[in-house]
Formats: structure tokens, C-alpha cells, sequence
């Protein structure tokens, strides 16, 4: 839910009017609704339409200005909940392939490059040589 507080000294303290504090009350509980319900593609539609009611409200002057940043930010705070409510994304799918083909590219077996350091038979002769 939605709140809105002011703060204020011995001055008359600013008011949300009802209709606006309605409106954007009823947004807010939507959202939530929608989280409660395990709905985060809904909640998430509600939180962008919360956003943008906020922000007509505040262009239209229908917030008074010393609430104005208390509104925006509650409304930025449920949408940041949703956000984090938000299931990671699926991993990509693995992928099928013929397994054949790999362990073939894979084969170390089949001639050398004669770099190795086993004897050979003509190596063993040539010692003998000696």
C-alpha cells in the first residue's frame, strides 16, 4: 500500500486529496494483489501503470508539491519490489546434438606426430650401436 506522510511545524500541513489518495491507493493495492496472488507479469503491468498514474498526478499539480517526492518515491519503492520479485530467467535450453560427431573430432587415438618421448625400436639399435 501506498503512504503518503508530511511533515510540518506549527504551519497547515499538506494534504493528498481523497480522489488522488484513492486513485493511486487502489494502483498500489493491484500491484499488490497481483504479488500476493504469484502473478509478477501482472504485478509488474500494475507497477508501470502505478508509475504513470504518479506521474500524471504530479503533472497535472494534483499533489501538493511538499508530498510530491514522498509519492514518487513510494510508488518507485512498490515497483522496485516487484522488480525484485521477478523469477530469474529460465537458463538456455541445452542443446541436442549427435554425440558421435564430437567423440570423433575428440579421438586422440591413430597416429602420432612423433614428438612423444617413447623409444622406437630404431632407437633402442642405435644405443646398442654405441
Amino acid at each position: 500500500m501506498l503512504v503518503v506522510a508530511g511533515c510540518g511545524g506549527a504551519e497547515e500541513k499538506a494534504t493528498l486529496p481523497p480522489e488522488v489518495g484513492s486513485e493511486l491507493a487502489a494502483a498500489a493495492g493491484d500491484v499488490t494483489a497481483a504479488l500476493e496472488a504469484g502473478d509478477p507479469v501482472t504485478a509488474q503491468a500494475e507497477a508501470a501503470e502505478l508509475l504513470a498514474a504518479v506521474e500524471a498526478t504530479l503533472a497535472d499539480g494534483d499533489v501538493p508539491r511538499p508530498l510530491a517526492r514522498e509519492v514518487r518515491r513510494g510508488a518507485e519503492r512498490l515497483a522496485a519490489l516487484v522488480d525484485a520479485a521477478q523469477p530469474p530467467p529460465a537458463p538456455p535450453p541445452v542443446q541436442q546434438g549427435d554425440d558421435d560427431e564430437e567423440e570423433e573430432d575428440d579421438d586422440d587415438s591413430g597416429p602420432g606426430n612423433g614428438n612423444g618421448k617413447a623409444k622406437g625400436k630404431d632407437k633402442d639399435k642405435e644405443k646398442d650401436d654405441e
